[in-house]
C-alpha cells in the first residue's frame, strides 16, 4: 500500500520532500498553568501594585472625569465616548 493509513502528518516542502511531524498533544499540566498564573500575578503586582482599597478622594476624582467623558449622561462609557477619552489623553 501506499501508507496513507500513518497516524502522523506528512507535509510537502518547496524543495518537493515530504517530511512527517508527529501530532501533537494539546493538555497541558494543571501544575503548569498554575505556574504561569503566579507569574503572571507576580509581574502584574510589580507594574501596577497589588489590589488595594481606593480612598474617598481617588473615588471622587475617577467619578469626576467618568463623568466629563459621559456625554449622553447615561451611566455609561459606550465604545465612542471612551475613543474620544483616548484621544484627548
Amino acid at each position: 500500500k501506499d501508507g496513507a493509513s500513518k497516524s502522523s502528518t506528512a507535509t510537502n516542502s518547496p524543495s518537493g520532500s515530504v517530511s512527517e511531524t508527529p501530532k501533537k498533544s494539546s493538555k497541558k499540566s494543571k501544575k503548569s498553568s498554575e505556574s504561569m498564573n503566579k507569574v503572571y500575578t507576580s509581574v502584574l503586582q510589580s507594574v501596577f501594585g497589588a489590589d488595594r482599597e481606593l480612598a474617598q478622594a481617588e473615588i471622587d476624582e475617577l467619578q469626576e472625569a467618568f463623568k466629563e467623558f459621559d456625554y449622553d449622561q447615561d451611566g455609561y462609557l459606550n465604545y465612542k465616548d471612551v475613543a474620544e477619552c483616548m484621544r484627548t489623553m
